[in-house]
C-alpha cells in the first residue's frame, strides 16, 4: 500500500490549502439547495421512463437509494429492497450486494442493529469468485459495514477487528477506495480511543488517498474526523478553522456533512464561551431530521 502524507504538522496546512483550491462554493446552513434534489429529480424521472425489470432499472435504484438514505430512510429501503428483487432475478451480483448493504445501512440509521448486521452477512456468506471484483468489493464493504454497526454499539475493539478484516482485503486487491474507507474508519476508532496521534495518521491517509482519486465525499468526511481530533485535543482555533474552510463547500454530500459540521462548530464555540453562537447553531441544526445528523458517513461511500 502506498504511503500519503505521513507528517501531520505538514499535514495540517496541507489540508486547509487543498481545501481551498478544490472547493469554490459557498454552502450556508439552511440557505443553500436542499440536500440533492435536482440529482434525485432527475434520477426518479429516469425510474419512471424505465420501467424494464432489468439491470438499468437496478443501477438507477441503487443511486437513488443511496440519496434517499440522507433524506427518507424509509424511502430509501424501499427502493433497495426492490433493487434486490430484481437483482434476485435475474443473478445480477452488482445489484445484489450493494442493494443488500444498502439495506443494512439503512437499518443500521434506523437503529436496528439486529437487521443490519443480518443484511450484511447475507453478503459476507456469498461465494465469492476471486476474479469478480464486484463480488470482493462488496464483500469488503459488508465487512467495513459490520465493524459500524460494533462502533455504534461502542463495542471499538470488535468494529476495529472488522475494520482491519475489510482493510486487509482491500490491500490485496488495491481497492483504493475501500483502503481510504476502512483507514478513516479506524482513525474513528483511534479518536474514540483519544489516541490522537495515530488516529491522524490514519484521517491524514484516508483524506489524501480520496484527494487523490477524486472521492470528495470521503475526503470531506475525514477532514471533518480530523477537526474533531484538534478539538478533542483543545485546539479550538485550527478545529474552527478546517470546519468553516468545509463550509464552503456545495456538492451532494456536503449538505448532510454541514450538519455535522454546524454540530461541531456549536460545541466549539460553547468551549470559547461564545454561547449566544452556541444557541443560534443548535437552533439551526435541530431543524434537520436526526438521522441525517447521525449518520455515519463511511458505513458506505
Amino acid at each position: 500500500m502506498r504511503k500519503f502524507c505521513l507528517k501531520s504538522n505538514v499535514c495540517k496546512s496541507l489540508i486547509i490549502k487543498s481545501i481551498r483550491v478544490i472547493f469554490c462554493a459557498t454552502w450556508l446552513l439552511g440557505t443553500g439547495p436542499v440536500y440533492g434534489n435536482e440529482k434525485l429529480d432527475s434520477l426518479t424521472k429516469a425510474l419512471n421512463l424505465h420501467s424494464a425489470k432489468d439491470t438499468t432499472r437496478v443501477r438507477i435504484l441503487e443511486k437513488i437509494t443511496f440519496i434517499e438514505r440522507f433524506k427518507d430512510i424509509n424511502k430509501a429501503l424501499k427502493y433497495a429492497k426492490e433493487g434486490l428483487q430484481i437483482s434476485d432475478s435475474l443473478n445480477y451480483t452488482f445489484g445484489q450486494v450493494f442493494c443488500l448493504n444498502h439495506i443494512g445501512s439503512c437499518y443500521l440509521a434506523k437503529g436496528q442493529y439486529k437487521n443490519a448486521i443480518e443484511e450484511y452477512t447475507k453478503v459476507v456468506r456469498r461465494k465469492v469468485d476471486i476474479n469478480d471484483q464486484v463480488s470482493i468489493r462488496g464483500l469488503t464493504l459488508a465487512i467495513n459495514n459490520i465493524g459500524m454497526v460494533y462502533f455504534e454499539l461502542k463495542d471499538v475493539n470488535q468494529a476495529n477487528y472488522f475494520f482491519k478484516k475489510a482493510l486487509l482485503i482491500d490491500e490485496r486487491i488495491n481497492n483504493q477506495k475501500g483502503i481510504a474507507r476502512e483507514m478513516g474508519n479506524i482513525g474513528k476508532v483511534k479518536l474514540e480511543l483519544n489516541e490522537f496521534d495515530s488516529a491522524l495518521y490514519f484521517l491524514e491517509t484516508s483524506a489524501a488517498i480520496d484527494r487523490e482519486i477524486g472521492n470528495e465525499f470521503g475526503e470531506i468526511e475525514s477532514i471533518v474526523d480530523i477537526a474533531l481530533v484538534y478539538y478533542k485535543k483543545g485546539d479550538y482555533q485550527l478545529a474552527e478553522k478546517i470546519l468553516i474552510d468545509l463550509q464552503k463547500v456545495k456538492s451532494l454530500e456536503c449538505v448532510v456533512a454541514g450538519i455535522w459540521i454546524d454540530q461541531l462548530l456549536g460545541r466549539i464555540k460553547y468551549r470559547q464561551n461564545d454561547v449566544q453562537a452556541a444557541i443560534f447553531i443548535k437552533k439551526s441544526v435541530g431543524k434537520f431530521k436526526k438521522s441525517q445528523i447521525t449518520f455515519h458517513f463511511q458505513s458506505q461511500r
